[in-house]
């Protein structure tokens, strides 16, 4: 059997495999804000014994420009019946995101957790979507990548071959940095 001790949260261990998996959530910081590792163990064990190990794990962070609220204007196309749309996201700072998808007359809330690298300044996210209607219509793929740096979304929206893509951008504005009336 398989164990570890001390994961982030997030991860979790197959007892039978020793795979560990999952996305961390939340990374560990000092009194600066530097990020700091988990000290794991792991362990594992047979009818002769068990063994241990100690290992540092670092989970660093997303990037400020990476956290908070991102708008993107959808132009008009066929697949919003040429009425345009919306994408809104609320990225988090353990990497979770929620947000709702306008097309048209058509909105769908969606969520999940951002997939990004070690020493990458960017992150992305996909969701499936399936818009109403009988018979079902083909479901809607949505991707979109952040940029830390351009505090920018990249994203499309597919259906089968049809592909619309969208830009915008993350909201300097919050109840924390307000904007200021002239």
């Amino acid at each position: 059997t398989f164990g570890a001790s001390g994961l982030p949260p997030g991860l979790k261990v197959d007892a039978k495999t020793g795979a560990i998996s999952g996305k961390p959530t939340a990374a560990k910081l000092d009194k600066a804000g530097n990020p700091v590792p988990y000290a794991v163990t792991l362990s594992a064990g047979n009818a002769k014994g068990t063994a241990k190990v100690t290992v540092n794990l670092l989970v660093r962070p997303l990037p400020a420009g990476m956290v908070g609220t991102f708008v993107a204007p959808i132009q008009r196309d066929s697949l919003n019946g040429d009425l345009g749309g919306r994408f809104d996201l609320v990225v988090s700072a353990n990497g979770s995101y929620s947000g709702k998808l306008v097309l048209g007359t058509f909105s769908q809330a969606f969520k999940g957790a951002l997939t990004s690298t070690v020493g990458s300044n960017g992150a992305s996210g996909n969701v499936s979507i399936q818009p109403p209607g009988k018979p079902a219509p083909p479901p809607l793929s949505l991707f979109f990548d952040l940029s830390a740096n351009d505090r920018e979304v990249q994203g499309s929206i597919i259906e089968q071959e049809h592909y619309l893509p969208f830009d915008g951008w993350l909201n300097p504005w919050s109840k924390t940095s307000p904007a200021e009336a002239y």
